[in-house]
């Protein structure tokens, strides 16, 4: 599996970029704030992991960290 780590995944630029990765056969992990609306979006599209983090908090930071490598730990990156 081939996975990316996106961040301004909610963003204008972004979401197109997260489809157009999705297309591709990737997954994309993002990680984003805490707009409940677009983060929805987004997670309709197939192999989107939303992940919340709060750049300000090093332990919010830290578990993202440790979910990243938990996914990625065996694959390959796009």
């Amino acid at each position: 599996m081939k996975y990316v780590l996106m961040t301004g995944a909610t963003g204008g630029l972004g979401q197109p970029i997260v489809r157009y990765l999705a297309d591709s056969g990737c997954y994309i992990i993002f990680a984003a704030g805490t707009n409940e609306q677009k983060l929805a979006q987004l997670s309709e599209i197939k192999n989107v992991i939303p992940v919340k983090i709060d750049i300000l908090d090093s332990d919010s930071i830290a578990s993202v960290h440790q979910y990243i490598q938990s996914k990625a730990r065996s694959s390959e990156t796009c």
